[in-house]
């Protein structure tokens, strides 16, 4: 909760977003991620197109990886990992819109039983 003494961290925020979609668990092999808060085992953001390659610092950009993913993505980004996370955040984020929409439309009822 913002309370006003400290700063808005952005890149905070977006992971804690990527957090929620997906559960908690690595986004690349599934694996939840530890309950203690041990920086070796935490789930780690990734970049799906790097910042630096004109990526956007947004949750359609950002996967959350386990450490042996993180470390095996980011040393062979190999074209189809990238595809296949990209397809996976995209297809989570479609899926939680679509229950969005479904809560927010409501359907009309019948006119059953109505006097003339």
């Amino acid at each position: 909760m913002a309370d006003g003494t400290e700063p808005f961290n952005r890149k905070k925020n977006v992971f804690d977003s990527v957090l929620r979609r997906c559960g908690m668990c690595c986004e690349h092999c599934g694996q939840p991620a530890a309950a203690d808060a041990d920086p070796e085992t935490a789930l780690k953001p990734f970049y799906i197109q790097p910042l630096s390659d004109g990526g956007e610092h947004s949750i359609k950009n950002m996967v959350a990886l386990c450490p042996a993913c993180f470390e095996a993505v980011q040393s062979d980004p190999s074209p189809k990992v990238i595809k296949d996370l990209k397809r996976k955040t995209r297809s989570k984020l479609y899926d939680s819109l679509q229950v969005i929409r479904k809560k927010t439309v409501r359907k009309r009822r019948p006119l059953s039983g109505r006097r003339q």
